[in-house]
């Protein structure tokens, strides 16, 4: 009975890893789907933007932009750099809109800089993900995709 019950406990510790894998490869692919969620979202909300509200931004990133230069903050510590990717993905998606809504209501000098603020802003996310992408397997698959 005794060495029944070693065999059992031996092959219990042996798929024990396995089900560890398994179970973590479940919370990855739910926690992908949330934040790819969260991330849609966040597209979606910046699309409907009012001038004024505009206006607001873009004092803001400049005031924010004056004072990092007045700080002498070092290229990788701008403001920008320390925001979530979600909100870095609302912003850019933001500052396109703000760019259209802008020119209609005749404000031209602050809609010529809203694409500034989105190339910034797409910037950072672009480095973002290939900072993931270099850590990742699917850095070879992605250098090898092309646009179909």
């Amino acid at each position: 009975m005794n060495r029944n019950l070693s065999y059992f406990l031996n092959l219990a510790l042996l798929f024990f890893p396995l089900t560890l894998h398994a179970q973590t490869t479940v919370n990855q692919k739910a926690e992908s789907g949330l934040a790819s969620d969260r991330i849609l979202a966040a597209r979606q909300a910046a699309t409907v933007v009012t001038a004024p509200q505009c206006l607001a931004d873009l004092s803001s990133w400049e005031a924010k932009d004056d004072a990092d230069d007045k700080a002498k903050v070092e290229t990788h510590a701008f403001w920008y750099k320390k925001l979530s990717t979600e909100e870095l993905v609302r912003l850019a998606r933001e500052s396109g809109s703000c760019g259209s809504v802008l020119r209609r209501a005749h404000r031209q000098d602050s809609a010529s800089m809203m694409p500034f603020y989105g190339r910034m802003f797409d910037g950072e996310l672009l480095l973002r993900a290939e900072g993931i992408l270099a850590e990742h397997y699917l850095t070879h698959e992605y250098l090898l995709k092309s646009s179909d």
